[in-house]
């Protein structure tokens, strides 16, 4: 029998049917043969298994056979057979994804490849029946609890929602932002979170992106299940099959952009606001001026712009600080806010300068009206004093105004405009207002050309100096000359002073202008001295402009280093205005002149404004009596009490007295009467071109050289 057995497997290995039988019961996939009339012929043990037909004898019975061995094959079976007449019915092969749960109470997805066979004569021959079990593993459900672990506990808000906005499920972190749980949202539309109760125009313009299998961000307005608002920014991406197709899924993050939101509108603020007065800044200005005209001209009304620069406020500013000056600015703008209605707009432009829009006004007549009430009232509730670190200020406001549409068409237009009218009103003496005038700009476009011909002026030295020879009042000895700068614009035509000084100090010219009139002055000064002419000194004026430069000091030093010139024949004038501000930086600066062995004077004294007490403080060794004040005595009882009282408080501080201006022996005698110590004027002499002073001094050094001849008493003298 051994030997029977032994024989019957050996010829069972060899049989090709018995081989294909092992081959299939051991295939580790799904596989199953039937014959046409849909009996089982061999399946593999993964197929059996799964239907839990492990133990069953199968074959040749056929599907409906197979369900009565177990019910939890009954469904599958069923499923099989309709597939299995659909392959027939179509004679090739089909794919179909069948669902059912294994005795083991697991879920399973298959997919199934039906495939008839025929033979040559096209008779059918057999079915076979391939396919893969796609049902995940263990590994598989292992990154699925790992994903939807991540999922839950992702720091971002996560949601997924179908195509038509409703939610399929949330994560933690979204729990936590809106307050909704899982249960509270799951199945309801995403406008359940939305404040402003389903928005159609967003949700419309997100159908649009996501039906183009688009991404879409964008802002919303949420609330937290409390009710309480707040803005989030929420992105919706397809979710992408393994074939690259998309879903009927979205998943959308959500999150808080509260704190953004705040910082974007400081930012804002501070663009369009200015930080200290809160008031709209020149940006913002700009910007309610264009939508204002707009306005103007759809309406045909007339609108005013008035341009406010506060007078003397650098000045105040250096002398009680930057502090002190900002909160004289807040001051201001609270003073501004009160003298206008509240639709009238009130900023601050930059540094003293603010603006202020006047609107709805039918005519001209009607806007310059109110124009000329609310300038007046400015200028009238600014000249009320500010009480300042405990002190009582007083400033001014120069304004200009400008009126659309007649002296302007554009915003830009009507702002510069203004400006002019408002420096009109500072040339004109402060502290009042001015319209503009269409002749303003003509003079505008003169001060431009005269700059563009002074730069061309300093680069050709088209500057030259004249001196003002300076007499001792009693003996008539010349004993210095002060440089007076004027500017040769042609072969006939010289220019004064007057006509270019302060457009050189308002464009900063006065530096490097003022550089050259003391190099010249000190060359020249050191050329007399070497040719034997017995002249003291020679004084130079100093603009505040060129004082205030941290390089001033230097400046002089290296000039008299490079002419030559020993300091003590040198002397510096400087104005009162420039005694004003920093006191101690001034003090310094004085100082150290003072030390390198320079005199100074201070120039047209009594029309400045600086305290007398600080007077004592400064260490100043001349002081020139303005020539408006000498111009009129001895009739002038008035300036003659000036002069004099001048000429003691110098004295009495060990000063010596210059005055400008002498054009009469009268002139003269009243000043030797009160002991003024040096006289400059045409009495004597009017200033003189290099030239004529050198001819000057040559002559006055050959008389004094023949009069040495009968007596070595002779002064060096000037006649009249």
């Amino acid at each position: 029998n051994q030997q029977n057995s032994d024989t019957n497997s050996l010829q069972q290995k060899n049989n090709p049917f018995f081989m294909n039988k092992w081959i299939i019961d051991n295939i580790p996939n799904i596989l199953c043969i039937k014959d046409p009339d849909g009996h089982w012929l061999q399946a593999s043990s993964m197929y059996l298994n799964l239907l839990g037909l492990d133990n069953a004898d199968y074959q040749g019975k056929t599907n409906t056979e197979l369900s009565q061995l177990s019910r939890d094959t009954e469904k599958a079976s069923q499923l099989n057979s309709l597939h299995d007449e659909q392959a027939w019915a179509k004679g090739k092969a089909i794919k179909k994804i069948e669902k059912f749960t294994s005795p083991d109470l697991k879920a399973h997805s298959i997919e199934l490849t039906k495939t008839p066979v025929y033979e040559a004569d096209n008779q059918p021959c057999m079915l076979i029946i391939s396919g893969t079990n796609f049902t995940p593993g263990k590994r598989a459900l292992r990154e699925l609890q790992l994903i939807s672990t991540v999922f839950d506990h992702n720091a971002e808000s996560i949601l997924i929602i179908d195509s038509d906005f409703i939610i399929i499920r949330v994560n933690r972190s979204f729990t936590h932002l809106t307050g909704y749980h899982q249960d509270d949202v799951k199945a309801l539309h995403l406008s359940v979170i939305d404040h402003k109760q389903h928005n159609q125009i967003i949700y419309q313009t997100i159908q649009t992106y996501i039906k183009n299998n688009q991404q879409w961000k964008g802002e919303i307005s949420c609330h937290r299940n409390n009710g309480v608002p707040f803005p989030a920014r929420l992105s919706l991406t397809p979710v992408k099959k393994s074939n690259g197709k998309t879903s009927k899924a979205y998943i959308g993050t959500l999150s808080d952009i509260t704190h953004q939101k705040t910082t974007e509108k400081h930012i804002m603020r501070l663009a369009h606001y200015d930080d200290l007065t809160e008031l709209p800044n020149r940006v913002m200005f700009i910007k309610r001026l264009n939508q204002l005209l707009s306005r103007s001209k759809r309406h045909s009304l007339n609108s005013v712009l008035l341009f406010i620069d506060l007078d003397h406020f650098k000045s105040i500013n250096d002398t009680i600080g930057h502090q002190g000056g900002d909160q004289l600015l807040k001051e201001t703008a609270k003073r501004l806010i009160d003298s206008v209605r509240k639709e009238d707009i009130v900023a601050r432009l930059s540094g003293d300068e603010f603006a202020i829009l006047l609107d709805d006004h039918k005519t001209y007549e009607q806007a310059s009206y109110a124009a000329s009430l609310i300038a007046n009232k400015i200028i009238s509730i600014l000249s009320d004093p500010f009480f300042i670190q405990q002190r009582e200020l007083f400033i001014g406001a120069s304004i200009g105004i400008a009126i659309y549409p007649d002296d302007a068409k554009t915003a830009q237009d009507l702002l510069k405009h203004a400006d002019i009218a408002m420096y009109e009103a500072k040339n004109q003496g402060r502290n009042k207002y001015h319209f503009f005038k269409q002749y303003y700009i003509e003079a505008l476009n003169d001060k431009n050309q005269l700059e563009i011909d002074m730069r061309k002026a300093l680069a050709q030295q088209d500057f030259r100096l004249f001196y003002q020879p300076q007499y001792d009042a009693t003996s008539r000895e010349l004993i210095g000359v002060e440089a007076l700068v004027r500017w040769q614009k042609s072969y006939n035509e010289m220019v004064p002073p007057y006509h270019f000084i302060s457009l050189a100090e308002e464009t900063g010219l006065i530096v490097p202008l003022g550089q050259w009139i003391l190099e010249t002055a000190c060359k020249r000064q050191k050329d007399w001295l070497d040719a034997g002419y017995p002249l003291k000194k020679v004084s130079v004026n100093i603009s505040s402009r060129q004082f205030s430069e941290p390089s001033f000091l230097q400046m002089v030093d290296e000039t008299l280093k490079k002419t030559g010139l020993d300091p003590r024949h040198l002397e510096l004038e400087i104005t009162e205005s420039m005694l004003m501000g920093d006191i101690k930086r001034v003090i310094l600066k004085l100082q150290r002149l003072h030390n390198m062995g320079i005199s100074l004077a201070i120039d047209d004294f009594g029309t400045g404004y600086s305290s007398l007490s600080y007077l004592k403080d400064f260490p100043i060794d001349i002081l020139k009596i303005d020539q408006s004040f000498v111009r009129d005595i001895p009739e002038s009882t008035k300036d003659a009490k000036i002069v004099c009282a001048i000429i003691e408080m110098g004295r009495s501080l060990g000063l010596k007295i210059v005055a400008e201006g002498v054009e009469t022996e009268e002139h003269l005698k009243f000043l030797k009467k009160y002991k003024c110590d040096i006289i400059q004027g045409y009495l004597f002499n009017p200033p003189l071109p290099e030239n004529e002073m050198t001819e000057l001094l040559q002559n006055m050094l050959d008389a004094n050289q023949s009069s040495l001849t009968t007596s070595s008493t002779v002064p060096f003298t000037a006649t009249t």
